[in-house]
């Protein structure tokens, strides 16, 4: 089958429909960040526009809270 012919197939979200994106869900914020205290693009979250959008924003005010670090250093 060429590759023009391929049906195309969605990726599904990880979140539910009943997940919020808010600065207190820790479960949510936990997840899109890395090791570093990095937020994944979106390619990598696999959310939709609106989703990334406020991701960030939820995720900043969870620093200012003080409920996420903003740097995660590690002494070795």
């Amino acid at each position: 089958m060429d590759k023009s012919k391929q049906p195309f197939c969605r990726r599904l979200t990880p979140m539910g429909s009943r997940d919020l994106i808010y600065s207190r869900n820790m479960s949510f914020t936990n997840q899109f960040i890395s090791e570093q205290g990095k937020i994944f693009s979106r390619r990598v979250n696999r959310l939709t526009l609106n989703q990334q959008r406020l991701s960030p924003i939820a995720m900043k005010e969870a620093r200012i809270f003080s409920l996420l670090p903003f740097l995660n250093v590690t002494f070795s």
